[in-house]
């Protein structure tokens, strides 16, 4: 039997963003560094596996402030804070894994112009474009899995800018969207918007789920609201498109389920987070698909833990052992 003086707290951090000092925390919270001693894991050839959350006496909550800065909090079974960890933590029946977004330069080209009389200008290099790969890194065997590898050219693009955001967790399942700025040359850029769901445990992206209930009333909820603004586009039911699943906790923990519906409209007019000549809104589900019911009643442990917190933005939480 191999056993192992590592931990997964201590697997090397790349900062995501500084989150606070730790004298805001908590005096029950005990802030990860990587200068504490190691902790014995035990049996690190034991292959874990899915941990029933009903039945969990540790769990991985992760929050994330106006900033953009995240944090983890690892709590028991009371929603007492055990530990506090920079960027997000996810326990998954394979291992316990850390979220990490990589800025990557991307090679542009300079749009051809012409001076008055239609003679070619020299323009001037544009500056490199960027990019956002993301990946999952498993603390104690260093397991990586990538979720987008984007690309290292722009296509002739002038003007290149991806990112990659993860919007929520439930469980060991990410709800990542992934956006894309180009500018080729036209009169101006556009912006592109795709959505996934990744399963950590099997380190694979799974179809979204269709067994959210009816779409007829949430979609007229939607159009309702995107009537509203009266910019000229009304949406129309072949027209208006379910675009994103996009899981949120209320104020008490609670999780609510919502569906992101996407309309045309004008350039100027967009809004949401559907892309350039989109609008968007986001209404509940009337029901939480089947891959997620054991997640949809949320643990008194987590409830316990938002209640003594309740500036904390929770974004997602998952059964840790």
């Amino acid at each position: 039997m191999r056993t192992s003086k590592a931990t997964w707290l201590l697997f090397p951090l790349v900062m995501l963003g500084a989150c606070g000092d730790s004298a805001d925390r908590p005096a029950t919270a005990e802030r990860v560094d990587a200068t504490m001693a190691p902790r014995d894991l035990g049996d690190i050839d034991v292959v874990p596996g899915p941990v029933d959350p009903a039945k969990a006496s540790e769990f991985l909550v992760w929050t994330r402030e106006d900033d953009g800065c995240a944090e983890t909090h690892r709590i028991d079974a009371a929603g007492r804070e055990l530990e506090t960890m920079d960027g997000i933590w996810i326990a998954a029946g394979t291992g316990t894994w850390r979220w990490h977004e990589e800025d990557r330069r991307v090679l542009t080209s300079a749009c051809e112009r012409y001076d008055d009389e239609g003679a070619l200008l020299t323009a001037p290099e544009p500056a490199p474009g960027s990019a956002t790969r993301a990946t999952l890194e498993e603390a104690t065997t260093g397991a990586t899995q990538v979720l987008v590898d984007p690309p290292v050219g722009a296509d002739g693009a002038e003007d290149f800018r991806h990112r990659v955001e993860l919007v929520a967790s439930v469980g060991p399942w990410l709800f990542v969207r992934e956006s894309t700025y180009v500018y080729a040359c036209g009169a101006h850029g556009t912006t592109g918007v795709e959505a996934m769901i990744w399963d950590a445990s099997s380190a694979s992206m799974v179809p979204r789920p269709d067994d959210v209930g009816s779409l007829d009333g949430p979609r007229a909820k939607a159009m309702q609201r995107l009537t509203e603004d009266d910019d000229g586009f009304p949406p129309a039911d072949d027209t208006t498109n379910l675009t994103e699943l996009v899981p949120a906790f209320g104020r008490d923990g609670a999780l609510r389920f919502g569906l992101q519906f996407t309309a045309p409209t004008c350039y100027a007019c967009g809004r949401g987070d559907g892309g350039s000549y989109t609008k968007s809104e986001i209404v509940d589900a009337e029901r939480v698909p089947g891959m997620l019911a054991a997640y949809a009643e949320t643990p008194r442990a987590v409830r316990s833990f938002v209640a003594a917190n309740p500036a904390a933005q929770v974004k997602g939480w998952s059964a840790a052992r």
